[in-house]
């Protein structure tokens, strides 16, 4: 009976967070004179993605001050970190090449651990999705999970050139594998055969007039990389690339640019690699 009722509890929830944000698309719509079709869409969207966002909307201070109070013995903190999230935080890039740079190459400790689990939401990606683009505001960081992302151009003699995301999410059913670009190193890939030959959308289907446009990715990051730190550490820099999912079911943990703050001020001595 308790397993029917935390259930039903939680479909409640559910439904009631569902119509909590429904409400305000509909006052966004009224403001915005928006179409129905896109008020429609932007409630499907949310519909799909309904539990991670409610699941990321939790207040996160009681689970702070369960972490940084003395609910729990040392010893027992001191273990959590191979727990959290699979002790995927602990093993992420993010931290350990910080303890590296460390003077004495310290572990990073617990409550540094526990803390930054904390202030990480789930995220999923589709294949093709962009997770944020050049020029944008930065206001997260991710640490990869599983899949793989990339930063991704249009390759030109004068340098990558960011397409827009239309292309990059027309792209997301026939996304070219690093792997074509790591086979073409040496060689320009303005010229290549293998790019003017790839089957992958053009541009020109967008708009764009050139048939050699097409996006390629240049750098990748798969499961314990993180990226999009670099312009968190600069006040209103804004992204420098575009970065996109390369792979299927892309899950990264994603840190916002308040919490990195607040982690950098309470772990300086960690913090210095990062900034």
């Amino acid at each position: 009976i308790s397993e029917v009722i935390s259930v039903v509890t939680s479909t409640d929830k559910l439904h009631e967070f569902k119509d909590n944000k429904f409400k305000v698309v509909d006052a966004f719509a009224t403001h915005a004179q928006l179409s129905d079709s896109v008020v429609e869409h932007m409630k499907a969207e949310i519909t799909y993605r309904a539990q991670h966002l409610m699941e990321n909307s939790q207040d996160k201070s009681d689970m702070i001050e369960l972490i940084t109070g003395k609910f729990f013995p040392r010893w027992f903190v001191e273990t959590l970190p191979d727990a959290l999230f699979h002790g995927r935080v602990k093993s992420n890039h993010f931290l350990t090449f910080a303890q590296d740079l460390t003077p004495s190459r310290d572990f990073a400790p617990p409550a540094l651990v526990c803390l930054l689990a904390v202030h990480l939401d789930q995220c999923e990606y589709e294949t093709g999705e962009v997770v944020f683009q050049k020029l944008d505001s930065a206001q997260h960081m991710y640490l990869v999970l599983r899949g793989s992302f990339a930063n991704v151009a249009i390759p030109s003699p004068t340098g990558g050139i960011d397409a827009p995301a239309s292309v990059l999410k027309a792209g997301g059913n026939n996304v070219m594998p690093v792997t074509t670009l790591q086979s073409m190193e040496g060689s320009d890939p303005w010229n290549s055969t293998d790019y003017k030959n790839t089957d992958y959308p053009l541009l020109a289907e967008a708009g764009c007039p050139r048939e050699t446009d097409r996006v390629y990715p240049y750098r990748s990051y798969s499961s314990n990389n993180f990226f999009g730190d670099l312009e968190l550490a600069e006040k209103s820099r804004p992204r420098s690339s575009t970065v996109r999912c390369e792979t299927p079911a892309g899950l990264c943990l994603v840190l916002s640019k308040d919490a990195f703050t607040s982690i950098c001020q309470q772990f300086p001595q960690y913090a210095s690699p990062w900034l």
